[in-house]
This record gives structure tokens, C-alpha cells and sequence, in this order.
């Protein structure tokens, strides 16, 4: 909604990284797997909606396949084992619906040491699921209505509340006052 700066993540060590060891981690997946992987050559959209698009990392030769190469950090490899993060699976859902393949492969270098990969096959339920919620947050994003806050979000509101206004220091005081009579009302009732 344009109320606070996009944030420029090109100077980020990880983001780098990130992108520079991708090609590695392509190449890898064909080395283990014995599948042929290449750029893909566009961004795509959405047939109906052209805001909803998909960035493919690498597209799987001769087949309704697709890739998308990963790495994170030793941390994370708990978050790997047995599974794939759900924002990863998301993801290459999104791709899939986008694409109309049917099957993805996500690969990820974790920790520089450790190598995994999973096949993840398109599912069409989630996919409109995913779309129809993509086509009301697009309609806030034209409204310029911010979404749901969530307790994570403390940082963006610092940076859009940067300002504080007379309402926010009289519902700061309520609390306060709140807060002291719950406290008075405990103490009420260690003394009985």
C-alpha cells in the first residue's frame, strides 16, 4: 500500500548467496536424479488474473516438470527431515497452477553440506484456494487497505505508526489502567 518503503534485499549476504548457488544446486538435482534441468526462459501469469505470476527457477526437459532450488542454513535441516516447509510446498503449488504442470521437484543445499530433494504433485483444490485469497489480498493491495495485523508484524507498524497520535496514547493509558487494576484485584485476593 505503499505506506512504508519496499525493502532492498539486494545488499543481503543470504539473498546473494542465495542466487549464486543456485545454478550449483540445479546441477546437483540433475547429477541425483538423471533429469535434465534448464531456465526457464519467461516470467508467467495467471491466463485470468496478470498480477498472479510465477518466477520458475528451472524447467525439467522433455516433461511437464519444474524446479525450484533452494538453500538455507544448518538451523533449518530439523524443518527438512521427512518433510518440506510449508511455505515451500505453497510455493511450488502456486508455480504448478501458474504453469498448468502437474509436478514440481524442490531441491535445497541446507547448510552447505547436506543435500535433499522432493517431488511435490500438483494440487488443484489448494491451488484455487490459494488464488482466490490471492484475488481479495490484490483487491485490498488496489484499495490500499493493509491487511490483518498479526503479532509478527510489529516492525511494519513501527515504520507506518512512526507517528503517534492522540488516540494511541489514550488507548495506551487505558491499558495501563487496566493493567493496575488487575494487579490491584490480585493482591485483593492474596490478602482474603
Amino acid at each position: 500500500t505503499e505506506k512504508i518503503p519496499t525493502p532492498d534485499l539486494s545488499n543481503k549476504e543470504s539473498v546473494e548467496m542465495g542466487t549464486r548457488l543456485e545454478q550449483f544446486v540445479a546441477d546437483l538435482f540433475a547429477e541425483k536424479t538423471g533429469k535434465q534441468v534448464r531456465k526457464a526462459p519467461k516470467v508467467y501469469q495467471h491466463p485470468k488474473y496478470p498480477f498472479m505470476v510465477a518466477h520458475i527457477d528451472r524447467l525439467i526437459a522433455n516433461s511437464d516438470e519444474l524446479l525450484e532450488c533452494k538453500t538455507c542454513s544448518a538451523y533449518k535441516l530439523e524443518e527438512w527431515e521427512n518433510k518440506i516447509p510449508k511455505e515451500y510446498v505453497l510455493q511450488v503449488i502456486w508455480y504448478l497452477g501458474i504453469t498448468g504442470r502437474k509436478k514440481g521437484w524442490i531441491a535445497c543445499l541446507i547448510g552447505g553440506q547436506k543435500f535433499d530433494y522432493k517431488c511435490i504433485e500438483f494440487d488443484e483444490e489448494l491451488f484455487n484456494l490459494m488464488v482466490e485469497k490471492a484475488v481479495k489480498f490484490w483487491e485490498m493491495v488496489q484499495n490500499k487497505v493493509p491487511p490483518v495485523i498479526l503479532p509478527d508484524d510489529c516492525d511494519t507498524l513501527g515504520e507506518v505508526y512512526s507517528e503517534h497520535t492522540d488516540d494511541m496514547i489514550e488507548s495506551q493509558e487505558l491499558n495501563d489502567r487496566v493493567a493496575y487494576v488487575q494487579e490491584l484485584k490480585m493482591h485483593r485476593d492474596e490478602i482474603n
